[in-house]
């Protein structure tokens, strides 16, 4: 089954209105994995975002904890109180005592995926590879590329050369590798699908990707009042887009705003005056960034052109002038986008640029 890029960006966005901060916050052991119950946290992450990359395959004990279907069937390797077993492994006595340090863990696994911290998920935890990148997928703005069987990752480790053992290497290598080669214009579902196809090793485990998606994907006011900030607080919408709004354009422009005041001076630094995020007052003439939260540097060039082009049409005379554009996104750019990038400069006749702010 092939999932199209609008479809993806649907289920992506119902997930995250579904499982935003408040409901992580306040999840409950029920509210994590339960029987008969198709609106838990496990069934979300293994079941309704399938589409999106699948981690089937594997018992119940990837999530931690689990309740059992027979209370009374107890299996010898596991620890089994009550309603729910956990591997014995684990140094808790209680089911409370395991969910609580899961619960800890999920949230750590967020925070990181969500700021791009992503070295930090491999550390050793409660919950394994298979499980906790899935997680991590869902909330890393697509940073990630959706492919989380370890068998996989090392099939395409292998064939994109990495060093080291490929079934030992950290999750995160394999995800750096694949993250530099995403080719400009491939969305990461259709990339994903490119190297189960590409690499024979990987290709014989690709069973389990079979629901991966591929993707296929009134008047205007001229003049605005510069803002005196942003907030940057979590704001749950539904969409076509590929995330839940969580205002992480807002808060990538607040630190560019407090690196470029501390640069230039907080007068000659202006936030959304006439629509543009930040306006640096210069000596040469005023400089133009757009902020994009996108996960690579070509789709936020490719998202902000014809913003900046505009800003620098209304901004084309007298003392307005500008000099110089800039894309500022998250992320650095991988070759690809590199080149994407260095075509896109060679066709204007202004200063463009991009950088990442992070």
């Amino acid at each position: 089954m092939e999932t199209n890029l609008h479809t993806a960006h649907e289920i992506l966005a119902d997930f995250l209105e579904t499982w935003d901060d408040d409901a992580l916050r306040d999840m409950t052991l029920p509210d994590y994995v339960g029987i008969g119950r198709k609106d838990t946290f496990v069934q979300y992450v293994e079941n309704k975002t399938k589409p999106l990359g699948s981690i089937g395959g594997m018992d119940s004990s990837k999530f931690g904890i689990w309740e059992r279907r027979d209370p009374s069937h107890q299996p010898g390797r596991f620890a089994n109180v009550g309603k729910y077993s956990w591997p014995r492994r684990l140094p808790f006595a209680t089911a409370a005592e395991v969910f609580a340090a899961i619960k800890t863990e999920l949230l750590s696994i967020v925070a990181a995926a969500r700021t791009g911290n992503f070295a930090v998920i491999d550390r050793p935890g409660i919950l394994v590879d298979f499980f906790k990148w899935k997680v991590a997928f869902l909330y890393s703005n697509e940073r990630l590329i959706p492919i989380f069987s370890r068998d996989v990752l090392a099939g395409i480790a292998q064939g994109l050369g990495l060093p080291g053992n490929p079934k030992k290497l950290p999750v995160w290598d394999i995800q750096q590798a694949m993250v530099a080669g995403k080719p400009f214009g491939m969305n990461i579902y259709q990339y994903a699908r490119h190297l189960l196809d590409r690499y024979p090793s990987a290709r014989q485990r690709k069973h389990d990707h079979d629901q991966q998606g591929t993707g296929q994907t009134g008047r205007r006011r001229n003049t605005r009042k510069a803002s005196t900030g942003k907030n940057t607080g979590t704001l749950s919408r539904k969409g076509t887009g590929p995330t839940t709004v969580n205002q992480e354009h807002n808060r990538l422009q607040e630190i560019l705003r407090a690196r470029l005041e501390a640069q230039y001076g907080k007068d000659n630094v202006l936030l959304e005056h006439n629509y543009v995020d930040l306006k640096v007052r210069t000596p040469e003439g005023n400089v133009l960034y757009e902020v994009k939260s996108a996960a690579y540097a070509s789709d936020c060039v490719e998202e902000a052109l014809g913003q900046v082009l505009r800003y620098a049409f209304h901004h084309r005379t007298g003392q307005e002038d500008a000099v110089a554009l800039v894309v500022a996104g998250k992320f650095p750019p991988n070759e690809s986008d590199s080149a994407y990038i260095a075509f896109v400069t060679g066709q204007l006749n202004i200063r463009f640029s991009y950088m990442a702010i992070e």
